[in-house]
């Protein structure tokens, strides 16, 4: 029901984003500034010295709308698919990269400012990065055709790419105050929107994308809606989607 928790897979990027453009809106971080300038062990990811001198390159605003030139997975040895700026790759990889920075800024991890600053404040008292206790109890299984998947250890380690629980209820509250504004500025809500990227077409899909990437959101130009944001999310076993219709409210 509304209620059970639930892997929220890649929608799980949508706090992070908030944070980084609630950042850049109270000067403690500038979207075009390369990530590792703020910090600087993040290159320890990178084995090779041409892909070290790519991480040099990388900032916020790349990884909020999938230029890095990261890949979607590989966190453990990152590696690029691409020059950073040069095209859209969907990448979790960016947003552990991100998700660091804003965590050396900060001065704690996701797993606790995220609650701290967000969570506790909406109301999402059982929304987490990290596995509780009250999961044995609360959280639900995904499903494959063979059946229930116990796997809800999945989320031990707090990763901003995919690795928050929460309930439809509990996000609703997040995306309602979204609309309401989200203490940001004017100039920051139209920032936060537009359109920077477009996605191009699937491949063997005929015709042209109506997909735009925004900092931390997709756009599709929707001829019965107007304007949809949205983000998808998918654990294999748990697939989700977070739908805004500003129009409509």
């Amino acid at each position: 029901d509304m209620s059970s928790l639930y892997q929220a897979c890649s929608i799980s990027k949508l706090p992070l984003a908030y944070f980084a453009v609630k950042m850049a809106q109270d000067g403690l971080l500038d979207l075009d500034r390369p990530l590792h300038e703020y910090a600087p062990d993040i290159l320890r990811h990178f084995e090779s010295e041409q892909d070290r001198e790519r991480a040099k390159r990388i900032t916020a605003h790349m990884v909020l709308t999938h230029t890095t030139g990261l890949p979607n997975k590989g966190y453990l040895k990152m590696a690029f698919q691409g020059d950073p700026g040069e095209k859209f790759i969907y990448s979790g990889v960016g947003m552990y990269v991100l998700q660091e920075v804003l965590e050396r800024l900060k001065g704690r991890t996701l797993d606790v400012f995220s609650k701290e600053e967000l969570f506790d404040r909406l109301g999402m008292t059982h929304t987490s990065y990290v596995w509780q206790k009250e999961y044995e109890q609360l959280a639900v299984y995904g499903f494959r055709k063979r059946g229930a998947q116990r796997n809800t250890q999945w989320s031990v380690r707090c990763n901003a790419a995919y690795s928050l629980r929460t309930s439809s209820e509990e996000f609703t509250k997040f995306l309602q105050w979204f609309l309401r504004g989200a203490d940001l500025t004017p100039e920051w809500q139209k920032k936060r929107f537009t359109e920077y990227v477009k996605v191009p077409p699937k491949s063997g899909v005929p015709g042209d994308s109506r997909l735009y990437r925004n900092l931390g959101w997709v756009t599709e130009d929707s001829d019965e809606f107007g304007k949809i944001r949205f983000h998808g999310g998918n654990n294999v076993v748990y697939k989700g989607m977070a739908i805004m219709i500003p129009e409509r409210k």
